[in-house]
């Protein structure tokens, strides 16, 4: 369901920059190739962040809990600072992957956008992480509220910003969503947490 939803905002968006012209359409191609395999690693993180969490919660212990998210972060974040600065200063070089070096309008593009958007990748430590967590406690209708809130971001990006502001919506897009979905995801967190700390404490005394 999670997937269903990214998708249905990347339809959207890729339907705003087909509006904008053949280099446009050409530059988002190849740079979503690239931005793919670079999100590739969180989805590993992801699934060892979850599996932990749900693991040492099921045992009943948040210590190891709490350890594994700052461990967590910690991975995240450097993984995150790295791909962010060979984005920013060599996304249009990657791009010639994809992209003939004739074609300077279009890495142009792709330059553009990795340096508007390869900042926000230390926005996915909290969300990507957070999510992760959550989904290991048992919350898995939360984590796909962050899933709703990026189609939010996405669309709201797609059909309000983009027509207005062209191509440089586009760059921030992800941004966006990643910062509301992330800011969901952190929320919540706080108060799934807070709850289970405080059911488990209960239970000790109980016990």
């Amino acid at each position: 369901m999670q997937s269903a939803i990214t998708s249905i905002g990347s339809i959207m968006l890729q339907s705003s920059v087909n509006a904008l012209g053949i280099v446009y359409v050409s530059a988002y191609t190849a740079l979503m190739k690239i931005k793919q395999f670079t999100i590739c690693p969180y989805n590993a993180f992801d699934t060892a962040i979850a599996t932990y969490t749900s693991q040492n919660f099921g045992a009943g212990k948040m210590e190891r809990v709490k350890s594994g998210i700052k461990a967590g972060f910690i991975i995240y974040g450097i993984y995150s600072i790295v791909i962010g600065l060979v984005l920013i200063f060599a996304g249009d070089k990657i791009a010639l992957i994809f992209v003939d070096g004739s074609e300077t309008e279009v890495l142009s593009c792709v330059r553009l956008f990795f340096q508007c958007c390869g900042v926000f990748y230390l926005a996915i430590v909290v969300l990507n992480c957070l999510r992760a967590v959550i989904q290991g406690l048992g919350y898995g209708m939360a984590s796909m509220l962050a899933g709703i809130c990026e189609l939010l971001a996405r669309a709201g990006m797609a059909l309000v910003f983009i027509p207005r502001f062209g191509y440089i919506a586009v760059c921030f897009t992800d941004g966006a969503a990643w910062i509301l979905a992330g800011a969901c995801v952190a929320i919540m967190y706080a108060g799934i947490f807070k709850r289970l700390e405080k059911k488990l404490t209960k239970y000790t005394v109980d016990s």
